[in-house]
């Protein structure tokens, strides 16, 4: 079986630190913590991961896909999601939202309708679709971003600090609506950083810790 991502010598900046070369393997059905404080390069490596920026490496697959010759194509096939913050058109419903970003994923047309009520009743937005996320509080957006990532049952998703600011409530069914996707398919896995790790450590196969200087693999258990 094919790793499910791949990559070696990844240039990775952060905001106040100098570049790196990373390198690490993901295999189907590894969930991957990857722990650091902020500005140390955790967000850019999610985003070049899927396609959002560019990236130089020696080597950079995901899927099966070159993510450097084919960014787009990455990003349709992964599942993003941005815990302190989400690209939402603020004046549309959060129906219209999920289904602009089906469209934009390319999901066939007789797909998009049924995949956008599936995701929003699965993290119980059911009752606000048609109000915009500029009405929502914190919690009701990560649902919304949960609603994004999950759309179409990606194989690899990709969550950066999914837990930041939310209430205990948003957290546990976050975790709860995560572990349901993971025994879905053994084949299913995820990458998730973060400052603080805890609530994946029992669902983690691998943890990296990630500094200025260095991306060096620790046990589970020892995740921040």
């Amino acid at each position: 079986m094919n790793p499910a991502v791949v990559v070696r010598d990844l240039e990775l900046p952060g905001r106040a630190t100098e570049t790196r070369r990373v390198s690490f393997d993901l295999e189907p059905g590894d969930i991957v913590a990857i722990a650091g404080p902020p500005g140390v390069g955790k967000s850019t490596l999610l985003r070049m991961l899927s396609g959002q920026i560019p990236a130089q490496a020696g080597q950079l697959q995901v899927l099966n896909i070159d993510v450097q010759r084919e960014p787009r194509r990455a990003w349709e096939c992964t599942g993003y999601l941005r815990g302190d913050g989400e690209s939402f058109v603020w004046s549309l419903s959060a129906h219209e939202n999920l289904r602009q970003h089906a469209a934009m994923k390319r999901l066939g047309a007789a797909r998009i309708d049924r995949q956008v009520r599936l995701q929003l009743q699965r993290v119980g937005l059911g009752e606000v679709a048609e109000f915009p996320p500029r009405s929502f509080e914190h919690d009701d957006r990560l649902r919304l971003s949960m609603a994004h990532a999950w759309l179409d049952d990606p194989m690899l998703l990709l969550l950066d600090d999914p837990l930041h600011a939310v209430s205990p409530e948003a957290a546990e069914q976050f975790m709860a609506t995560f572990d349901a996707w993971i025994e879905a398919d053994p084949r299913h896995c995820a990458i998730v950083t973060g400052r603080s790790l805890r609530p994946f450590v029992e669902r983690c196969t691998r943890a990296y810790l990630l500094r200025e200087r260095w991306l060096a693999p620790i046990a589970p258990r020892n995740l921040p």
